[in-house]
């Protein structure tokens, strides 16, 4: 399963989405209602606040049917045509259970996948 992203790549799914919502700017995917709860809302927001720029220019929030959102930005690459996808998955209990960053080539093919997610006690 999968969700295509404007720029055309298709961002991995657990099962079905039951909901997605495009936001047009940072500030937009900041403010925007996700229908989640209040502790996935919070961490929502912060992934879009601290991680992504206004460079970036593709932001959005997918509800799967198991209840995990994903907070999704897509950044252009200094190469035209490449860019690098960042994911954030996060319980409806608001608990991140991965964080991770996927780049692509400029013809598409996945270059590199790094798994971003800060372990506790474990240097940045």
């Amino acid at each position: 399963m999968g969700f295509k992203l404007n720029s055309g790549v298709y961002v991995g799914t657990r099962g079905s989405i039951v909901s997605s919502i495009s936001f047009n700017s940072k500030q937009d995917a900041i403010n925007g209602n996700y229908n989640a709860t209040p502790s996935a809302t919070e961490k929502i927001k912060k992934f879009f606040k601290d991680k992504t720029t206004n460079h970036y220019n593709g932001f959005y929030v997918l509800k799967q049917n198991d209840g995990t959102y994903l907070a999704i930005s897509d950044n252009p690459g200094r190469v035209p045509g490449s860019h690098a996808v960042y994911v954030k998955e996060v319980s409806p209990s608001g608990e991140t259970t991965k964080v991770y960053k996927t780049t692509y080539d400029n013809k598409g093919h996945i270059a590199h996948t790094k798994d971003k997610l800060k372990k506790k006690g474990e240097k940045e």
